[in-house]
């Protein structure tokens, strides 16, 4: 005797990974977000100290830590850099451009 539920219950075992692959996935995910997170807003608030103090936005992110309103610029995630508007005085992560990604060629040498 057949059951309805026999032919089912093997095909979806094998299309859904294992629940902890997905859970452990989500879990690295959500650290990183948060990561990226605490970073922007130390920045931003290094910005925000800086132009309350100084009357002015910084110039650049380098900046900020020449004058002491920050230890260092804290690591951009992999693929990605920070982008300062001076005008706005906001900063925010965006995607590296391929051409920045890439290594240059080395300059052959001459014979």
């Amino acid at each position: 005797m057949l059951s309805l539920g026999d032919g089912c219950s093997n095909k979806r075992n094998q299309a859904v990974p294992p629940p902890e692959t997905d859970l452990r996935k989500m879990i690295v995910e959500a650290r990183n977000r948060q990561l990226r997170s605490v970073r922007l807003d130390t920045l931003q608030q290094a910005l925000q100290t800086f132009q309350t103090r100084m009357g002015r936005s910084p110039t650049n992110l380098e900046e900020i830590v020449r004058l002491r309103f920050l230890k260092e610029i804290p690591p951009a995630p992999e693929g990605m850099i920070y982008s300062l508007d001076p005008q706005y005085g906001n900063v925010q992560l965006v995607p590296l451009s391929p051409a920045k990604m890439t290594m240059p060629k080395p300059i052959p040498p001459r014979p």
